[in-house]
């Protein structure tokens, strides 16, 4: 059992064997970036599309079946990953004045 896989500019599938019936669009393109040395892919993501249906995979979840054919397009510029930034709080400190009435001179 394969999932069939072909970048848009290559002339043949390549396949990518798999346990079950489906596998996840995260674990095809992580297998996909092994098996063509692509690197660790932090300056470019893989676009998977449905080469019958020409649906493009948008959720890292969602589960591809065996035996489906689908093309690869590398676009350039996005992380594989999303940044997750936390944002920054600022350090709130307890700036309790008394509630007493300044002391004055006057009499």
């Amino acid at each position: 059992m394969a999932v069939y896989y072909k970048f848009k500019s290559a002339k043949d599938y390549d396949s990518i064997p798999i346990d079950g019936h489906f596998i996840s669009v995260a674990n095809l393109k992580e297998r996909i970036f092994e098996s063509k040395h692509l690197g660790r892919g932090t300056d470019f993501d893989l676009v998977v599309t449905n080469a019958q249906t020409n649906e493009e995979y948008l959720d890292e979840a969602m589960l591809i079946p065996k035996n489906t054919s689908v093309l690869i397009r590398r676009v350039p510029g996005r992380p594989r990953m999303p940044i997750v930034a936390q944002p920054d709080e600022p350090n709130m400190e307890n700036n309790i004045d008394d509630d007493q009435p300044p002391k004055s001179t006057f009499p």
